[in-house]
């Protein structure tokens, strides 16, 4: 629909056109309850995921209250391209 047909349309059904103007309104205003709402759950799922991320590592939190499911770091040593034990050669006792 264009502009002045728009127009045509509202100076022809005043009382359509302030229905659709009206349901406009309230759709907008539906629509900022809704943008409120989710940033609110946003924040709420911040602040749970900070929660769940601290371990006695990073917080005051004592040991015991760590999560024992949680996957271990690998060992220092895993990285390293060189094989475990002692130099070739070298003779054990």
């Amino acid at each position: 629909m264009t502009l002045e047909e728009a127009v045509d349309f509202c100076k022809n059904h005043p009382d359509i056109a302030a229905t659709i103007i009206l349901e406009i309104e309230k759709l907008k205003k539906d629509l900022q309850k809704v943008s409120e709402i989710i940033q609110k759950q946003g924040n709420e799922i911040k602040r749970l995921n900070d929660i769940i991320s601290k371990d006695s590592n990073n917080s005051s939190k004592p040991p015991s209250t760590d999560n024992k499911f949680k996957k271990q770091l690998s060992s220092k040593r895993s990285n390293i391209k060189r094989k475990r034990g002692g130099q070739k050669g070298h003779s054990t006792r």
